[in-house]
Formats: C-alpha cells, sequence, structure tokens
C-alpha cells in the first residue's frame, strides 16, 4: 500500500506542477504577444503599416476636401479614376 500511494503522490505533483508551468508558459507566450507591437519600437513594424497609413491619408484628404466647394461631386459613368486611388494592402502609402 505504502509503494502506491507513494507512486500516487509522485503523478498527483508531477501532473499539478506539470499543469502550472504549461499555464505560467502560456500566460508569459499570450502577454509577450500582446505587448508586440509596443515594445518593437521600429516604426512601420506592424505587417499592415502601409494600408493603415494609406487610409489615414485618404481620410485626411477627404477632411481637407470636406470644405471646398471646388472639387467634383458629381458622378461620371465613364470616369474610372477612383480604381486608381483605392488603398490597397501590401502598397505603401507613399506610393499614391
Amino acid at each position: 500500500m505504502s509503494a502506491l500511494k507513494t507512486a500516487a503522490d509522485v503523478a498527483h505533483k508531477a501532473t499539478t506542477t506539470g499543469l502550472v508551468g504549461f499555464f505560467g508558459y502560456m500566460t508569459y507566450n499570450l502577454t509577450g504577444m500582446m505587448l508586440e507591437g509596443k515594445t518593437d519600437g521600429k516604426v512601420g513594424a506592424h505587417p499592415q503599416a502601409g494600408f493603415i497609413g494609406t487610409i489615414r491619408a485618404k481620410a485626411k484628404e477627404e477632411y481637407e476636401k470636406y470644405y471646398d466647394v471646388g472639387h467634383r461631386e458629381w458622378y461620371d459613368k465613364d470616369d474610372d479614376s477612383y480604381l486608381k486611388k483605392l488603398p490597397r494592402p501590401g502598397r505603401d502609402y507613399k506610393d499614391s
């Protein structure tokens, strides 16, 4: 009986230690992934930084154009120039 009790105690301690260690490792890993953007320090390190910058630049352009009465407001059926101004992932906003 003593040998079985000792084996059960060892198995219980190993399982408990393993679960606590796994929980600690996963907490460390997830915390590192959440803080990755803040600790990177590089400008434009985000994988979609160009796309976000394009949207930001277009929003700024639209904001500046809001009070301008000289820009075109009507729809031209054959005009497809708006397709060239669409923000595209993978293209830097400085290229447009």
